[in-house]
């Protein structure tokens, strides 16, 4: 499958680079990173190792793939819409928090999937990412119930050893998962604390 990756920071680059392992990917991100990747390639290592060569580019306008995956920041949503709608796609699955994909549907032409992912990312330097723990990616229809293309998809990021679910509950997972943000991020972010310091620090039992 050819899949685009837009917004290729810690968690883009672990999804795109495990994918890269059986497909056809193009990362799209920061110029450093990029520019690295395309010199030496994109080196994954902690719970996943793989040493991959996908395409790296900066600028996401006018491309096309069979699949866009979104991967950025919430407040780049719009700014990566955009960019989508220049291009040409058979699908485009958001895998970022917040509740964005209405905004995807609002800008881009194809069907949009709404998507989790449970796998743990973390920016070592350019052209590096650590895999901090192996969860999942889940995707589905934003109405929820069968998808011919959701199950395309989850067989895709099946193939590349990717753990992978095809959900027909996406509208109550996609509130889980803002529960979940609204819960940890907030306040990891107040204390300055990463996400498991939270679960295990002073402040747990509040």
């Amino acid at each position: 499958m050819e899949v685009l990756v837009y917004g290729a920071g810690a968690l883009g680059s672990l999804v795109g680079g495990m994918l890269a392992r059986a497909h056809d990917v193009t990362l799209v991100g920061r110029d450093a990173h990029m520019r690295r990747i395309r010199e030496d390639g994109l080196r994954i290592d902690g719970e996943v190792n793989a040493h991959v060569r996908p395409r790296a580019v900066t600028d996401g306008a006018r491309r096309s793939a069979e699949l866009a995956l979104v991967t950025t920041k919430t407040y780049d949503t719009d700014s990566a819409a955009a960019d989508l709608a220049t291009g040409e796609y058979d699908a485009v699955c958001s895998l970022q928090n917040g509740l964005t994909e209405e905004r995807l549907v609002a800008a881009v032409d194809p069907p949009v999937l709404a998507g989790t992912a449970s796998y743990g990312a973390r920016f070592l330097e350019p052209g590096h990412v650590r895999c901090t723990g192996v969860g999942e990616v889940v995707v589905g229809t934003l109405a929820g119930g069968p998808s011919a293309l959701a199950s395309r998809i989850g067989r895709a990021f099946d193939a590349a050893g990717v753990d992978a679910t095809t959900a027909e509950d996406m509208p109550r997972r996609r509130y889980e998962k803002l529960a979940v943000n609204a819960g940890i991020n907030g306040p990891s972010a107040l204390a300055r604390v990463t996400n498991g310091e939270v679960r295990t620090g002073p402040a747990v039992d509040v």
